[in-house]
């Protein structure tokens, strides 16, 4: 592959399209393509996306391993910043100089139209769908970056889900040029249509908690393994620089006692946690890596049974229940 694929650091437009005519990568399949969907259309976000790149495309400089793409595999980017023009598609690549500026120093690929009338999620299933295409590769991660509220249920409409600062929360990827927000089935849905049922290896999720248990038993069906945060996540996101390169050929995943040796996706899903123990952060996160295939078999199906029973139980004793309700609203400040 490498033969095949040897990768300049640094692109003008037409060297890019020089490079990509002679070297059609829809016809050779590479060993990972990360798709990084980056939900920035929000105040506090464009900045914080455009560091995340600077991160991936100046890892190299900084003396680190290359945290872009490589000969073992791609990373596309699309991201979607406050106001027009539309979705920028980004193919990132290590960078010579110290990348800086308002826009990544990779070559951008295409400029998508974002139309008004059509749900975020539409834009997320098309994404998915043309990284897969155009970057065919034996495993795909795909990575949710945005802001994360946990649940939010289908509104049983076709139209956008609309969305009022300080009203009802819930779901990812809000959108303030557009005032939309994906339900979490909707996402669910979207990554499923994408990828054309077939699961995506790994499912990272930058964001909020998209790792609580009703959040990620929905998404399991669209992935193998899944990666997020159960409570908040940190601002300056996952440490890119030290995570692209667990799949682009840099840094070998560890092995880990829940995953066999052959099991590439498994052991880089579980490698990911330990990228955030840094004890001089100064901060506690909660992160975790789960198989689609256990949550979906035992875990749901166990709480399953639990709540059933916690049902009965109060239901043999109304009391009981005000009894619980004491214990869960009575809470000592800062708790």
């Amino acid at each position: 592959r490498s033969t095949l694929f040897p990768y300049t650091t640094l692109f003008r437009s037409g060297d890019y399209a020089t490079y990509a005519a002679r070297h059609d990568r829809t016809r050779c399949p590479k060993p990972w393509t990360v798709l990084i969907y980056m939900a920035a259309d929000i105040e506090d976000l464009p900045a914080r996306a455009l560091a995340d790149l600077r991160e991936m495309e100046g890892s190299q400089q900084r003396g680190g391993p290359p945290a872009a793409s490589t000969a073992e595999a791609d990373v596309i980017v699309q991201l979607d910043l406050p106001g027009p023009p539309g979705l920028h598609r980004y193919h990132l690549f290590s960078q010579t100089a110290d990348p800086a500026g308002p826009v990544p120093g990779s070559p951008e690929l295409e400029l998508v139209a974002e139309p008004d009338d059509a749900p975020p999620e539409a834009a997320l299933a098309e994404f998915v769908a043309w990284g897969r295409a155009r970057y065919p590769s034996e495993r795909l991660m795909v990575v949710l970056w945005g802001h994360g509220q946990g649940w939010r249920p289908r509104t049983g409409e076709s139209q956008p889900v609309r969305y009022q600062e300080g009203g009802f929360v819930g779901g990812f990827g809000f959108d303030h040029s557009q005032g939309t927000v994906m339900s979490v089935p909707a996402l669910a849905d979207a990554l499923q249509r994408g990828s054309d049922g077939a699961p995506i290896d790994v499912l990272v999720s930058d964001a909020c908690l998209l790792q609580n248990v009703d959040v990620a038993g929905t998404l399991a069906g669209a992935a193998l393994q899944l990666v997020g945060h159960e409570q908040i996540a940190p601002y300056d996101g996952l440490p890119y620089d030290r995570l692209i390169p667990l799949v682009n050929g840099q840094r070998p995943a560890a092995r880990h006692p829940g995953c066999t040796d052959e099991d590439a996706a498994c052991r880089v899903a579980a490698s990911i946690p330990t990228l955030l123990a840094a004890p001089e952060a100064g901060d506690d996160f909660v992160v975790s890596a789960v198989s689609g295939e256990v949550l979906v078999t035992r875990l749901l199906p166990a709480l399953d049974v639990l709540s059933t029973g916690l049902v009965a139980f109060l239901a043999e004793d109304p009391l009981r229940a005000s009894d619980i309700q004491a214990r869960m609203t009575s809470r000592t400040a800062g708790e």
